[in-house]
């Protein structure tokens, strides 16, 4: 904790930040313009007593820590490092999930070749993305969706494999000419590295221009 001299609205800008909102979130959810709450960071106007309520509860700071000039701020360094250490926990179990659910997919495919053993596997990729959905949900918009864009770049090169194989075999069944299982393994490949390179892309992009 710093001890910081700041205006409320220097404040009010700083509490935002930390929690992932744009001026235009802030403003939906105590109910106020995106130009009020812009007018309230550059100390061009105030907030009324009803908004002061809001935001110290939005913030989860008390009224006296908004209003005085002189409070105990949270660092952003530390705010920076404990969301850090949550996307990193949140990562590890359902990246996890994945990974066992494809390592196990492979190891009864190799081992009995049939599909519900596979599915098996898919269902543990399955609740691994569930986890994801339900512990992201519980954070502010904008780092939301960040989060999904960073963990859906990852998941698809861990849960397609199957589904890809599973797909170009349906369509090999129905093919017209005569063809080797080399030729099917390079579509499935071919397939497998443009769809999962196409959808890391467009969210590694997605990512970069925020």
């Amino acid at each position: 904790m710093t001890s910081i001299d700041m205006t409320l609205g220097e404040k009010i800008k700083e509490l935002r930040k930390a929690r992932g909102l744009s001026q235009e979130e802030l403003a939906e959810q105590i109910n106020v313009s995106r130009q009020a709450v812009s007018k309230w960071e550059l100390d061009l106007s105030l907030p009324d007593i009803d908004n002061i309520v809001q935001l110290s509860q939005l913030f989860d700071v008390s009224t006296d820590h908004l209003l005085t000039n002189k409070q105990d701020m949270p660092g952003n360094e530390a705010i920076a490092t404990r969301n850090e250490m949550y996307r990193h926990q949140v990562f590890a179990i359902c990246i996890g999930f994945c990974v066992i659910g494809l390592l196990f997919s492979l190891t009864v495919w190799f081992t009995w070749q049939t599909l519900i053993t596979v599915m098996i596997g898919v269902l543990l990729q399955v609740i691994g993305v569930i986890i994801f959905e339900i512990v992201v949900s519980r954070n502010m918009p904008e780092e939301r969706q960040l989060l999904r864009a960073r963990f859906y770049s990852l998941v698809p090169w861990l849960i397609l494999p199957f589904p890809v194989k599973f797909g170009v075999d349906y369509l090999f069944n129905y093919y017209p000419r005569s063809h080797n299982s080399l030729m099917e393994i390079v579509v499935m490949i071919a397939i497998y590295l443009v769809v999962c390179g196409t959808i890391t892309y467009l969210l590694r992009r997605r990512i970069k221009s925020r």
